[in-house]
């Protein structure tokens, strides 16, 4: 499957949960939660089962003990302090597509969840970022995650990027740097 194409329904189904009224949050937005209909090739985001309208996050959460909630590797900095909004998925998208590129998972150089929390919590990036090449995947990644989610884009802004826009080819690009020598074993 085409990887940008991926990201551009991600980003659409992003901007339709985001939309909503009340906005629905997913909480765990990662690529074991992104469904490809082997047939058609069409995209589902699923296992909303930690998913929450705004208006509960804000109310709900801190009384039934739901607000950390997620996978490590995909939680925005701003998740770890129990006051988030949609940006919260923002921030993961970003770290799916990072891994759709690389193929590789997020903070795989930390040995557990405690490393990547600081990592998060610190602005520290994945490792595997340095390995994207092309700039517009660069910038789309760094500014899914910003640590400071009041200037992360939302999930409009972010279909109007011009790493999503059509007429860009990812798989024909070079996107990653190779690996070769120390960096292969490091990365």
């Amino acid at each position: 499957a085409d990887r940008l194409r991926l990201c551009r329904e991600i980003a659409a189904g992003m901007h339709f949960l985001h939309t909503r009224s009340p906005a629905v949050l997913h909480r765990d937005l990662k690529c074991d939660n992104i469904f490809i209909n082997g047939q058609r090739g069409d995209l589902r985001i699923g296992d909303l089962g930690l998913s929450r309208r705004k208006a509960q996050v804000d109310k709900n959460d801190v009384q039934q003990g739901m607000t950390l909630a997620g996978t490590p590797a995909f939680m925005a900095p701003e998740f770890y302090n129990e006051h988030y909004d949609e940006k919260v998925d923002i921030y993961a998208f970003g770290m799916c597509t990072l891994e759709m590129l690389t193929k590789e998972y997020p903070y795989l150089e930390c040995t557990h969840p405690a490393q990547i929390v600081k990592c998060t919590m610190e602005g520290t990036m994945p490792r595997s970022l340095k390995r994207v090449k092309d700039k517009l995947a660069q910038d789309f990644i760094a500014k899914c995650l910003l640590r400071d989610s009041k200037i992360r884009l939302s999930a409009r802004e972010l279909k109007d990027h011009e790493f999503l826009k059509p007429n860009k080819d990812l798989d024909n690009t070079e996107i990653l740097y190779p690996k070769k020598g120390k960096e292969a074993k490091e990365a």
